[in-house]
């Protein structure tokens, strides 16, 4: 146990498990309170999101509800639903939530060290940047693009072996039987 890190007296609080039981599933979640909040916000957003009228209301919900998914280290939902943000753009013409959704998509890939798929989408964030004509974002994008650019370069380094040491291949001496 000390070798997982892990505590005793948490490994003697399992509840006892009944199968089918609903009770069994709702326990296990309800003692993690920081998946509990967050499912709770998310809900919340979800039912406002029947009721929002405007593309630009929807494209800020579902932003937010990303950011939660983003925040619980649920990086496929987020990605999954920054993309919907993304198309609802598109009904709104809304720029500045096109480039905030894909910052929350580039923030997903990077928690999970994609870091090619993370370069492509930089440099649509470069593009949405040129377009709002904000001297900021654009020296922002570029900083990680650069940032980005480097860690593609450690990780190939580091993946190379130091040294290419080969093996050496003796000649083998005829065996007399």
């Amino acid at each position: 146990m000390n070798l997982l890190h892990l505590d005793a007296d948490k490994l003697k609080d399992y509840p006892e498990f009944v199968f089918g039981d609903q009770s069994t599933h709702q326990s296990a979640l309800l003692l993690d309170t920081g998946m509990t909040k967050s499912r709770r916000q998310i809900m919340r957003l979800e039912k406002r999101m029947l009721f929002a009228k405007y593309s630009t209301e929807k494209c800020y919900l579902l932003y937010q509800i990303a950011s939660i998914h983003l925040d619980s280290n649920h990086y496929d939902k987020c990605y999954f639903i920054a993309r919907k943000a993304i198309e609802e753009t598109k009904n709104c013409n809304g720029i500045l939530w096109h480039f905030l959704s894909t910052i929350i998509i580039i923030k997903a890939n990077a928690s999970l060290n994609k870091s090619e798929r993370v370069k492509e989408d930089l440099k649509g964030a470069l593009q949405i940047a040129e377009s709002l004509d904000s001297a900021d974002l654009t020296a922002f994008v570029e900083m990680c693009i650069y940032c980005n650019e480097r860690n593609i370069c450690v990780k190939g380094n580091s993946s190379q072996p130091a040294s290419k040491r080969g093996s050496k291949i003796t000649p083998q001496s005829s065996v007399t039987q």
